[in-house]
């Protein structure tokens, strides 16, 4: 399946985790900002859409590459950005992320957007593995819902790949504002528009990552995602015993049969899901939290899981057989 083969790359590094201590089904409320309560932080690794975008983060560092590079070739292909990641239902609302774009602060004086998907988006060229029929005036409606920002786009060739371009642009205010926050220690800021939503969350230092910044120390910022999506109220009908019934299975540690069992009874043809086996095997794991934070649940035991994997990311390749090669 497309989406699974877009996981591909993280889903072995999956470790089978701790004991489940609670489960998250509606979302943690973030703290609105004193200067604009229209914008607001999100610091509770449970919580949702930092949840989503700690997954965003394991993805784009799952591949090859160094920072721009990731963006460029991962976003037209999609192998590793994916609107998809960014977007969940709970007792809310359903939130549909359409455009992830990289903020990157290394390569330049001053930060700017690798506005690649933006690009994609706005032309209505999105990959043909992601087909979005929209007729030209209804994408251009999109746009200017989502509030994506007609800032003049760069063409910048790449450095290794000369046949490649990047398009970018300089960030508008509420991404300015939002790196300000993110580079105060914070770890997602929000910004809720009504029918639609902005977020920009950060990409920080670790030690897997000192290859290549040498310079940095843990906790700093390295980039940032820049996110534009819809934001629609749970329907008034919509029945989500199912999921409640997912969210009281999940807190058992490992996955249970009764929560495999109740997966593999959905109808697997409105969504990503796929059969599984019980046991669960190890590769698998992955893709059932996926679905999971997907339909509005997150677990202690998801949360410790993605952080195991954080920990061990980003694996280039360059790296790892240079290093082989000088042992």
């Amino acid at each position: 399946m497309l989406f699974l083969s877009r996981l591909k790359v993280v889903c072995l590094l999956s470790v089978i985790g701790l004991q489940l201590l609670s489960v998250n089904m509606s979302g943690i409320q973030p703290v609105p900002t004193k200067e604009d309560p229209s914008i607001s932080l999100y610091s509770d690794e449970k919580s949702l859409p930092l949840f989503q975008h700690l997954h965003t983060v394991a993805l784009f560092l799952g591949v090859s590459g160094f920072g721009a590079d990731r963006a460029g070739v991962s976003l037209i292909t999609h192998s590793t950005l994916d609107p998809y990641v960014m977007s969940w239902s709970d007792d809310d609302g359903v939130y549909d992320t359409q455009v992830i774009d990289l903020i990157g602060l290394l390569q330049a004086p001053k930060p700017r957007v690798y506005a690649t998907m933006q690009d994609l988006y706005v032309r209505d060229e999105m990959p043909a593995e992601d087909p979005i029929q929209t007729a030209p005036e209804q994408r251009a409606a999109e746009v200017r819902e989502l509030r994506i920002p007609t800032l003049p786009l760069t063409t910048l060739k790449r450095e290794r790949q000369q046949e490649k371009e990047w398009k970018v642009r300089d960030l508008d205010s509420f991404e300015t504002k939002a790196l300000e926050l993110l580079q105060a220690g914070n770890a997602l800021v929000w910004q809720d528009q009504g029918r639609t939503f902005r977020a920009v969350g950060a990409i920080r230092m670790q030690a897997t990552c000192a290859h290549c910044h040498e310079d940095k120390k843990d906790g700093d910022l390295l980039g940032a995602f820049t996110y534009f999506g819809f934001k629609n109220p749970q329907p008034g009908d919509k029945d989500r015993t199912f999921e409640h019934q997912l969210a009281e299975l999940a807190q058992q540690e490992p996955f249970s049969k009764e929560l495999i069992d109740a997966r593999n009874s959905r109808d697997s043809s409105t969504d990503f899901m796929s059969k599984e086996k019980w046991p669960v095997p190890e590769e698998a794991v992955f893709y059932i939290d996926r679905d999971l934070a997907h339909s509005g649940i997150v677990t202690s035991g998801m949360h410790q899981r993605l952080k195991a994997l954080l920990a061990r990311l980003p694996r280039d390749k360059d790296h790892v057989e240079k290093d082989a090669a000088s042992k």
